[in-house]
This record gives C-alpha cells, structure tokens and sequence, in this order.
C-alpha cells in the first residue's frame, strides 16, 4: 500500500509538472497567434495601402515617366513597395509555421497529460481497492482476535467455576 502511494504521489507530481508545462505552452501558442493576427493585420493594412494609395500612382508614374530618372526612380519605388510586402508576408509565413508547430507541440503535450491523468485515475481505484481490502482484513482480524479473546475469557471462567470452592 505505501509503495501505491507512493507511485500515486510520484505520479501526481509528474502530471502537475506536465500540466505547469502544457499551461506554459498554451500561453506561448496564444502569443503566437497573437502575433500571426498581427502580422496578418499588417499585411493586410500594407496591401491596402498599396492598393488604395501607392500602387496605383507607382504605376502611373512609370506610365507616364517622360525621363529615364523618373522611369527608374518610379520603378525603385516600386520595387521597394514589393520587398516591403515579401518581407511583412514572409513573416507572416514564419510566423504560422512556428504557431502549427506550437499546436503540435500543444496536441502532444495534451495526448501525454491524458494518459498520465489516465494512469493515475488507474493508480488512484488500485489503492482505493487495496485500501478496502486491507481495511477488510483489519475487521475480520479484530472481530477473530475478539472472538479468541471471548473464548479464553469463558474457558477461565468454566476453569475459574469447575474448581472445587474451599471450605
């Protein structure tokens, strides 16, 4: 029985550390995702921008460019524009590649916290079962040992009155 508690409450701390670990692992993940959404907000606000405001006169400054400085500058300019979107959507790929990576990490950590949880719910009906059968056992050798008690006790008693009284 010791021994079972003692497997129980090793195997107790094992899961509050898993469980500390998984905590700390959901709160990464969730900065993470904090960070995906970020990154997505921003690209998004980027391509509108580019869009909406600097793309379009981008284009139509190198249409309408009459010199080769101003050809080249407009393309600079565009180009620019591009590195800066590959750049925010590149880290927005980075950034969902280490939030699936999270989730995986989380899934695992999961699956291992269920089998432990799993293991100790286990543990935790063995000892209960011992416990009962050894609580049993306890009843069954104090109602013995009451019993032999009793027949010692009415044995003295028959030997005590089978003595012949002195005069």
């Amino acid at each position: 029985l010791t021994e079972l508690v003692e497997r129980y409450e090793a195997l107790r701390a094992r899961f509050d550390r898993a469980r500390s670990r998984l905590r700390l692992a959901e709160r990464r993940a969730r900065s993470a995702a904090r960070e995906l959404i970020r990154s997505r907000r921003s690209a998004q606000a980027l391509a509108r921008e580019l869009y909406m405001s600097g793309s379009s006169a981008d284009f139509e400054a190198l249409l309408t460019s009459r010199s080769l400085t101003g050809l080249d500058q407009a393309a600079s300019l565009l180009g620019y524009a591009q590195q800066s979107q590959a750049k925010m959507f590149e880290r927005l790929r980075v950034s969902e590649r280490v939030m699936s990576d999270r989730v995986v990490d989380l899934e695992a950590r999961f699956n291992t916290i269920e089998a432990a949880t799993k293991r100790l719910a286990a543990i935790r009906s063995s000892v209960a079962a011992e416990l009962e059968d050894r609580r049993a056992d306890l009843v069954r050798l104090q109602n013995a040992t009451a019993r032999r008690r009793l027949a010692e006790a009415e044995q003295a008693n028959e030997e005590i009155a089978s003595r012949p009284v002195p005069q």
